[in-house]
């Protein structure tokens, strides 16, 4: 049964005209498949009445149609010219309508074995052909906004995505065909029908090096250790949060978008530790450390001292937690107040300031007048040098022999030394 999405397209020649706005130039849908002209005629294939040919027989054993997974082939094969647009928030995560579309259709960008073959041990590994062949398809159906996400920075932004997948990909299957008394013989003599025999079988020999068997007892006991699951399915913390924040009209924090995540319909919390968290970060939201910004598109607010980073504890190097995939401490640190109030100062911080402050400029007066004086010193000892050469180490309160004693000291009110001065200062 085909499956409905709402699509939004750039009509042929507009994609020039648009790749740098974020505003979505179309709201033309593609055409429907066979299955979905079916859907849109009538009500759903169990409401419809059945073809004559496919009436069971009486006593026949019915065996219900599975849904297998989305091949997005409305994408796949969009007419020539049509481009679909992705929304994408100042975070620089997709956004909107045609959000979720991209997100899944990456996925099957990452099973297919002609594009991200499995039987490399990491996508750095990855040979270039087949990271090109996915840049090339995702740039023939997809305008990403350069203003969000530059166009020198577009290919890494999309492989990184794309990466992550294949390894998801990569994980599904070894969770579903190797069990815990599977012997690599009967993998290797099993054949699986969505991906290559080849690149299957060099994933298995992988799976049963001592490498990679250490690599897997160690996620293991990292994943034990993960006691909450969020409750928001496929959806992206960006899509929930953009969406969520146009309908309260201003940004959620990551305290508020922590209750989201891991709290049920009915609101009770997925377990009893992040129900403590909820309640503490309500805690500390109350108190006043509630972050306040209305830029919807800038995306979840956040700082390092939140009541999230309160309660859940201080970040690891390169990373934010509750934000979603991509943003880092460098490239997003989303502002934690609103563009028109300017962030939180004491009186204190401010009048330590404007004493440093004074002091550099001090200093720098100082700096001022000791070059003026050693300008002055350099002229003397020129003069000295030149009035008595047999002493040229002599200085203005020393004799030649260095003792300090003062009585060799040159009289430079003589008329030989204002000669000499008015010399060098011609």
């Amino acid at each position: 049964m085909g499956r409905k999405r709402r699509l939004e397209f750039i009509e042929p020649g507009e994609s020039s005209s648009h790749v740098g706005s974020n505003e979505v130039p179309s709201n033309e849908q593609a055409p429907p498949a066979d299955d979905d002209r079916r859907h849109s005629q009538g009500s759903d294939d169990e409401t419809q009445a059945p073809d004559t040919q496919d009436v069971p027989t009486a006593g026949a054993i019915i065996v219900p149609k599975k849904r297998g997974p989305n091949r997005f082939d409305d994408i796949w094969n969009m007419p020539p010219g049509k481009k679909l647009f992705l929304k994408i928030n100042k975070a620089g995560q997709p956004v909107g309508k045609n959000a979720g579309s991209f997100s899944r259709w990456l996925g099957t960008v990452a099973r297919k074995p002609d594009m991200c073959p499995i039987n490399y041990r990491s996508w750095h590994k990855m040979p270039l052909q087949y990271k090109n062949r996915c840049w090339e398809a995702v740039q023939a159906r997809w305008v990403i906004p350069t203003n969000r996400i530059p166009l020198a920075e577009q290919r890494k932004w999309t492989l990184s995505r794309i990466g992550k997948l294949w390894r998801s990909h990569k994980s599904e299957l070894k969770k579903k065909h190797c069990k815990t008394n599977t012997t690599k013989e009967d993998l290797l003599q099993l054949s699986v029908s969505e991906v290559d025999d080849a690149q299957f079988h060099g994933l298995v020999e992988y799976w049963f090096t001592g490498d990679f068997k250490d690599l897997s007892r160690v996620n293991k006991a990292r994943r034990r250790n993960q006691t909450e699951m969020h409750t928001l399915g496929s959806r992206s913390l960006a899509q929930t949060a953009d969406s969520i924040a146009e309908k309260k009209g201003r940004q959620l924090e990551r305290g508020e978008m922590y209750e989201l995540a891991y709290s049920h319909r009915d609101g009770t919390a997925v377990n009893a530790t992040a129900q403590a968290n909820i309640t503490k970060m309500k805690e500390l939201m109350t108190d006043g450390s509630q972050l306040r910004g209305n830029d919807i598109e800038a995306g979840i607010l956040w700082q390092p001292n939140d009541a999230f980073g309160q309660v859940i504890g201080a970040e690891r190097g390169g990373r934010v937690r509750g934000l979603g995939f991509g943003p880092t401490p460098s490239s997003n640190r989303v502002r934690s107040m609103d563009d028109s109030t300017p962030p939180p100062t004491s009186t204190a911080t401010d009048q330590r300031v404007m004493e440093l402050s004074a002091q550099v400029e001090a200093m720098k007066e100082k700096y001022t007048r000791y070059d003026a004086l050693e300008a002055q010193v350099q002229l003397m000892q020129r003069m000295l040098t030149r009035l008595c050469p047999s002493f040229p180490s002599m200085s203005m309160d020393g004799d030649g022999d260095g003792d300090g004693d003062g009585d060799s000291a040159v009289d430079i009110h003589s008329p030989s030394a204002q000669r000499l001065s008015s010399d060098d200062m011609l």
